[in-house]
């Protein structure tokens, strides 16, 4: 895992994606990614679709549910930033939400340690999976580390939780130690990161807010940590146009685009009861 510069391959991919978006990836430092040959995916997307209120709950059976497919699955969160966990919520929705769609799976994300723990106490089938958000300033997480070594303990410690109550385990770190040069220093390994669960759902939002060939330098980098391509690992788009970084449908599908062109096929579409027509629009997009 080098960051220090594109090799001709993604430099070659990213002059060809350039006309997808009118911005510019030149003002975050682009990686060394992998020297794997540029080979697009034919495998049908597959999305992660978060749940964070009971409005998302009912836009989900109303709006989204005829975008959804065999392979999808729902992300329930509560406890995020600083806001209370409240697993009785997480249980209810998921019952809703299975009685809707009984071949999805369905997973339960939470912020901080604390949460993970009272979360795999307290979730109930159909939830199979804990997932533990992993980001710098949130109020329920004051472990948070840039420190790799740090983080990688913190990652093993959910795990065990998690594990210890037959859930799977899966975490959902931040993604700017992917391309911010500053971070660099922290040599973070998102393969290294991976083997110590069983899924990652990596937030690289913010380089599709940058353009989709910056979102495509992620992708590369992601693979070169990774290896290849495949369904333990996902990326992430927001379609909440009011978050700092959040996209319309047009520039998210451009931006999924962008990384099949890499190889890959499973994606987390964070978006907003507010927006639901943004992620409508995205699904259909995607030749749902």
């Amino acid at each position: 895992m080098i960051r220090n510069f594109l090799p001709a391959v993604l430099l070659l991919a990213l002059s060809c994606l350039a006309a997808l978006s009118p911005t510019s990836a030149g003002a975050l430092d682009l990686p060394e990614a992998s020297r794997l040959p540029l080979i697009a995916t034919d495998q049908p997307a597959s999305l992660t679709i978060p749940v964070y209120n009971q409005a998302g709950v009912k836009a989900v059976l109303t709006t989204l549910g005829a975008y959804v497919r065999p392979g999808d699955s729902f992300l329930l969160i509560s406890g995020n930033n600083a806001k209370a966990l409240d697993v009785g919520w997480l249980n209810q929705a998921a019952a809703e939400l299975k009685a809707r769609f009984p071949d999805n799976r369905i997973v339960a994300g939470t912020a901080g340690l604390a949460n993970v723990g009272l979360a795999a106490q307290g979730v109930l089938s159909p939830i199979e999976e804990v997932v533990y958000i992993y980001e710098p300033n949130m109020a329920n997480e004051p472990e948070f580390t840039w420190d790799f070594e740090g983080t990688l303990a913190h990652v093993r410690e959910a795990a065990a939780a998690i594990r210890g109550h037959s859930l799977a385990a899966a975490v959902k770190p931040t993604g700017r130690p992917l391309l911010q040069a500053y971070l660099f220093k922290y040599a973070w390994d998102y393969g290294s990161l991976g083997q110590q669960v069983d899924r990652t759902y990596v937030q690289t939002q913010t380089y599709c807010k940058k353009s989709p060939e910056t979102f495509a330098a992620a992708a590369a980098e992601l693979i070169s940590d990774y290896g290849a391509p495949g369904p333990a690992w996902s990326m992430e788009l927001s379609m909440d146009p009011e978050s700092i970084n959040g996209v319309l449908a047009d520039q998210a599908l451009a931006c999924a685009q962008a990384a099949r062109a890499w190889g890959v096929s499973q994606f987390l579409m964070w978006w907003s009861p507010a927006y639901v027509g943004e992620a409508a629009a995205f699904m259909a997009g995607l030749g749902r």
